[in-house]
């Protein structure tokens, strides 16, 4: 009798894994119910398949093993982020002027330090400071500076998870900056070697000197924002991400060179390695150039072995190994796309090769089937995790890649032989001219109509899709009718996660804080279908979360209030115009702002000052405080009210004092307080620190009522 699953201990390994730390990540924000359920159905599968005597229990068994490791590793890895915490403390530190962000982009005011330490207690500081700096000093990189400051925390992990920062270990930001000390030093060797890649791009490439660097090295800061939005819609970014397609330049070149040899595969491996190693550190150590590093290890591993490599057990091994190192990988983009990509090859590219290596017909033609197909099955594995990132779909990218890959292949290598010195300068131009051609068809297919399509869902269809590709690949031994219902009963909850991921719910009466870079937008929404968003229009991160929130709900009636009026945007006003049924606008203070005036006049939107002291609204009750000057705004929705405080620390003290009986305070663009004990209930990791939760550390929360008890949740 066929086993029901054909068992792959790495794969089952790398899935009990992933749902561990999904499960520990609900559990931190206080989804308590996600884990258990999760518990319970990989109970329930063990003890069905010990019922039925069937052999599928030992997959059961290791993804429940794997789960509880996975669990464990993540609230690890949470204690180590969390282990020494600035809260707005003025310090002195040093460090050593690192060189992220600075090729391509030097004129931005935005520092990366590493090798961080206290200049006043002595202790080493884990993890990179980011500053921004606008001093008189030139900064350059492999300085070593003494700084005074105010350092704040830097929590990647909250209601979404930072992996820009992860990525780079960036612990700490620096604010209000003053150098003490500088002495100027030298880069070390992997960034000497970006810099003299990217200075030789410049020299040499002048049409896509940007693009090439980044091709090579995976740092897009070099890359044009405009360039960068082409190759997005065209559905070909994923290139320059450095990956499995990079690391197959380099082994291809470096085994052509070997063939004539015929070298046992451990020593192949040996010499295949030290390069990669050295790229891989000229990367940064990426996690999708160390994914295809460690799969390129398995595959040599499973040749010496077994003789043969399994693609897919390859790939679970790499997911296992990153996701021991760091568990939040599973957030990153990058990370998700990048293993989808070879799962997609794996399972669905795979099988269909095979029945066209078997087919009749021109070799031509069966080469560019082949790269057609190859394509397909990666835009199909990964398109809906495009969509739940993203919310906006290449449409065009399965026929884009088909020309774009072979242009990048050529193009690279070329780049990288360009790159010795004094020898092979002259391939530096022809790599530049196909880059430039690539970019020119970037922008013809991003500025057709249906290069993209927008729309959102729900993550849960991604592991449905994987499911069927798992299914389709044929790893799962049933019957064709079987596949085929198992795959269509996919295929129908993919699409109801499509359907009702866009279709709006019914409002609640709750709260939710948005804060980004120090601004602060509030939306409040009723169950009367009534929205109020409390916002400067100052800042499109925080504006644009705000907005997202509200749109989730029916909501019929929004009303702006815009305590500075003076410093609003006008272009931010008018997003929330477009996206919101806004029907009047109030002004919390006499600033005049004449480009925001027209704005609201052009949408036949009336404008009204709000006076001191005066409660505004229905369903939602809006008060302006003034104490002397403008202090807070507090808002009022059925039994919930939330202050936002106009000040610093002091002016929420004085709040507290003047206006004890709020339920939750916070404090524009740092954190908030809660006035009453017992009053707010907080989960697990929000209980650490109450007196901070905020968007530093937890991210952007909502504010419900819920048993007589003020809930505080990070979604």
């Amino acid at each position: 009798m066929k086993k029901l699953v054909n068992l792959r201990i790495p794969l089952f390994a790398a899935v009990g894994l992933i749902l561990g730390i999904y499960a520990c990540y609900c559990a931190i924000f206080g989804s308590w119910y996600v884990a258990l359920v999760m518990g319970l159905l990989l109970a329930v599968g063990i003890a069905l398949a010990l019922i039925f005597k069937n052999s599928a229990y030992k997959a059961f068994v290791i993804l429940l093993v794997c789960a509880v490791v996975g669990f464990g590793r993540t609230q690890l890895q949470l204690s180590v982020l969390s282990a020494r915490t600035y809260c707005e403390q003025h310090v002195t530190v040093g460090g050593y002027v690192s060189d992220i962000g600075r090729n391509g982009n030097q004129e931005s005011n935005v520092y990366y330090l590493q090798d961080c330490y206290d200049a006043v207690s002595g202790d080493k500081l884990a993890g990179r400071i980011k500053l921004l700096y606008y001093g008189e000093d030139e900064l350059s990189v492999g300085d070593r500076v003494m700084m005074g400051g105010t350092m704040s925390s830097v929590y990647p992990v909250k209601s979404d998870v930072g992996t820009y920062y992860l990525r780079n270990s960036v612990r700490y930001e620096l604010h209000d900056v003053t150098v003490l000390e500088i002495a100027h030093g030298d880069p070390d060797l992997g960034e000497r070697i970006r810099g003299y890649i990217y200075d030789v791009a410049c020299e040499y490439m002048p049409h896509s000197d940007g693009v090439l660097y980044t091709l090579l090295t995976g740092d897009r800061n070099a890359m044009s924002d405009i360039n960068a939005r082409a190759f997005t819609d065209a559905g070909i970014i994923h290139i320059f991400a450095v990956s499995g397609l990079h690391v197959g330049f380099i082994v291809g070149v470096i085994c052509f060179l070997l063939r004539r040899l015929r070298l046992h595969p451990a020593l192949e491996c040996i010499i295949v390695a030290v390069p990669l190693m050295l790229y891989a550190y000229i990367c940064n150590f990426s996690p999708s150039v160390m994914r295809a590093f460690v799969m390129l290890l398995c595959a040599y591993a499973a040749r010496i072995l077994l003789g043969k490599a399994d693609m897919l057990s390859s790939m679970s091994v790499a997911a296992t190994i990153l996701l021991l190192v760091q568990p939040f990988y599973i957030f990153d983009a990058g990370f998700q796309l990048s293993f989808l990509s070879v799962f997609g090859i794996a399972t669905l590219y795979a099988p269909l090769n095979r029945r066209l290596a078997r087919t009749k017909c021109n070799k031509a033609v069966r080469i560019l089937l082949n790269s057609l197909l190859l394509s397909l099955c990666c835009w199909l594995s990964t398109l809906f995790t495009v969509a739940a990132n993203f919310g906006v779909v290449p449409t065009l990218s399965a026929l884009v890649n088909v020309i774009a890959i072979p242009i990048v292949s050529v193009a690279f290598v070329l780049g990288a032989l360009g790159l010795i010195p004094w020898i092979f300068r002259y391939l530096l131009v022809a790599s530049d001219y196909l880059l430039y051609a690539l970019i020119k068809s970037a922008f013809a297919v991003s500025s057709l109509d249906f290069a993209t399509v927008t729309f959102s869902v729900f993550g849960l269809s991604v592991v449905f899709t994987v499911i069927a590709a798992f299914v389709l690949g044929g790893y799962v031994n049933i019957g064709n009718r079987l596949r085929c219902a198992v795959c269509a009963a996919c295929a129908v909850i993919v699409g109801l996660c499509v359907l009702l991921s866009a279709l709006p719910v019914s409002a609640d009466n709750s709260v939710y804080v948005a804060m980004s870079y120090g601004k602060t937008a509030v939306v409040a929404v009723s169950d009367g279908g009534e929205a109020a968003l409390i916002a400067d229009f100052d800042s499109a991160a925080a504006v644009d979360d705000a907005i997202n929130y509200a749109e989730r709900y029916r909501i019929t009636d929004c009303t702006l209030y815009i305590p500075h009026y003076g410093a609003a945007d006008p272009d931010l006003i008018a997003q929330a115009l477009d996206r919101l049924p806004v029907t009047k606008a109030y002004k919390l203070n006499l600033q005049g702002n004449d480009e925001v005036d027209q704005a609201l006049l052009s949408a036949d939107i009336p404008t009204v000052y709000q006076i001191k002291n005066s409660v505004v609204g229905n369903d939602i009750a809006v008060r302006s405080l003034y104490d002397g000057a403008q202090s807070a705004v507090c808002v009022s929705v059925r039994n919930i009210e939330v202050c936002i405080v106009l000040g610093d620390i002091a002016a929420q003290n004085n709040l507290l004092s003047y206006k004890p009986d709020c339920d939750v305070y916070v404090l524009d663009g740092a954190n908030a307080a809660y006035s009453a004990a017992g009053k707010v209930t907080l989960s697990q990791y929000q209980s650490e620190q109450p007196l901070n939760y905020g968007a530093n550390k937890y991210g952007n929360f909502t504010i419900r009522q819920k048993g007589g008890k003020i809930i505080l949740s990070c979604k």
